[in-house]
């Protein structure tokens, strides 16, 4: 499970273009710079099969849910309420061995890693506001 994101390109004005077009390039979403809500902090992901990128996460307001059109690098859309997100430990198997990770639990799904790590900052940043 993941969020939309990508790597800027140089036609790309800024990083919040970069996740603008990369949203909707993912999922059909069009996002606006004026429902950009704010930033959270950049964060590298831990785990050692992931490249070292530098994640800047972006929050937008949306007025509606919009429909999705998942592109071929995406299996499915899901919109989820945030107070349906059960946080948890869970063991999760990765190549050649198993891992206990903090999560999130969506019915059977895991959130876990740097998605995990977003969403848990993004629930700290609106608990201070």
């Amino acid at each position: 499970m993941a969020l939309p994101g990508g790597r800027r390109e140089a036609g790309d004005q800024d990083l919040l273009e970069t996740a603008i077009r990369e949203t909707f390039e993912e999922t059909g979403v069009r996002l606006r710079r004026e429902g950009l809500v704010g930033t959270l902090e950049d964060l590298r992901p831990r785990h050692r099969s992931i490249p070292k990128v530098l994640v800047r996460p972006f929050v937008f307001r949306l007025n509606s849910r919009p429909r999705t059109r998942p592109s071929d690098e995406v299996a499915a859309c899901w919109w989820v309420s945030l107070g349906r997100l059960k946080r948890s430990s869970c063991r999760i198997h990765v190549p050649e061995r198993k891992l206990a990770v903090d999560a999130y639990l969506i019915g059977p799904h895991i959130v876990w890693g740097i998605t995990q790590r977003i969403l848990s900052a993004l629930f700290l940043k609106t608990e201070l506001a």
